[in-house]
């Protein structure tokens, strides 16, 4: 079976110079000789004007102007030398479980694909056996990774002491449009109870 390369809810861009030299090394030997060959892999990318076409598989419908926006990124790529052009497979979310599914078992042609760890863990495919393992990668092209993703959250994404996916990391503000008061902590400072957001501001 094919291994693939999972993003937990990642960035692609940030991927694009790791996943680039760890492609050609996807099928090569067992998940411990991979470090070694794409070592390989990426001195021959080097020494060639070949652009790696990555895939991507992540759920949901293509945006309007996709085509066009990643039109803009692929060039941007080509321009700063990194050798990678991304390509985005959309799969409808009603689909998304039973199509990619499929996909992993049949061994379809992709390179990278979306992780949603409170829909299915990713540790869930790594008992199916369908991720590569990139932790020599990670450590010689994933410096900035490192430097922006905290290190309990980039540990935390190890399994027996190896790294088969990249974590996302960001601050998420509040979506619901509420606010939860404690009531007897007003009453004991003999507060008013704010009854809109503004008051509740400046109280």
């Amino acid at each position: 079976m094919k291994k693939h390369y999972a993003i937990l809810l990642a960035v692609v861009l940030a991927l694009s110079t790791l996943v680039g030299c760890g492609k050609a090394s996807d099928n090569a030997g067992s998940a411990g000789d991979r470090g070694s060959n794409a070592s390989s892999s990426n001195s021959e990318n080097n020494n060639s004007s070949e652009v790696v076409r990555i895939k991507y598989v992540v759920p949901g419908t293509e945006p309007k102007d996709y085509q066009k926006v990643f039109e803009k990124v692929n060039k941007k790529l080509a321009a700063d030398g990194i050798g990678v052009e991304v390509e985005k497979i959309f799969i409808p979310w009603d689909a998304w479980d039973q199509k990619l599914n499929l996909m992993l078992s049949t061994g379809e042609d992709f390179d990278l694909f979306h992780v949603m760890q409170d829909r299915t863990p990713y540790s869930n495919y790594y008992t199916r056996g369908t991720l590569a393992d990139i932790s020599n990668e990670i450590e010689k092209y994933g410096a900035n990774l490192k430097k922006y993703i905290p290190e309990d959250i980039f540990d935390g994404a190890k399994i027996n002491g190896k790294y088969y996916i990249v974590p996302s990391y960001w601050v998420e503000m509040a979506s619901e449009g509420e606010f939860n008061i404690r009531r007897d902590i007003l009453r004991e400072h003999n507060l008013e109870e704010p009854a809109t957001p503004a008051e509740l501001i400046s109280a």
